[in-house]
């Protein structure tokens, strides 16, 4: 029973793997929170964003190549008008070690992260977007 156990977690960590190798390596993927793509893929700073007035949330991964960044998207639509959105993104950013550089927000090292937001009729569509160059 033991080594079948032994088989079973060695057999998934392998499939594990190899998803994560293949959905890592592709060049275009949309997913939603309840993805496996989503535990895989997005980052942390992404995850523990709060999402409690934001609705249709979905996430679109780009892999790296050459010297084209890794670019991984967090759009959603907000309840919140604009600026309100824009002020606790910058407060949020902020609070995890990123600063104001030009137009978008860098964490000192290889993260870039732009805002970008538009107004829709009954709510604002917000684009988190974060470029992460290979060093």
């Amino acid at each position: 029973m033991i080594k079948k156990s032994i088989y079973f977690c060695v057999l998934l960590i392998v499939l594990l793997g190899a998803y994560y190798a293949i959905i890592s390596l592709s060049e275009r993927r949309d997913f939603s929170k309840s993805s496996l793509d989503y535990y895989l893929l997005a980052p942390n700073l992404f995850k523990n964003l709060s999402s409690a007035d934001s609705i249709e949330e979905r996430f679109i991964y780009s892999s790296s190549d050459g010297n084209k960044p890794m670019v991984i998207s967090f759009i959603f639509h907000s309840i919140k008008d604009s600026a309100q959105i824009k002020s606790d993104l910058k407060e949020y950013l902020n609070s995890n070690g990123y600063k104001l550089v030009g137009s978008s927000f860098s964490d000192g090292e290889n993260r870039e992260i732009t805002i970008e937001t538009t107004d829709n009729n009954a709510n604002v569509i917000v684009k988190l977007t974060m470029l992460e160059y290979i060093k």
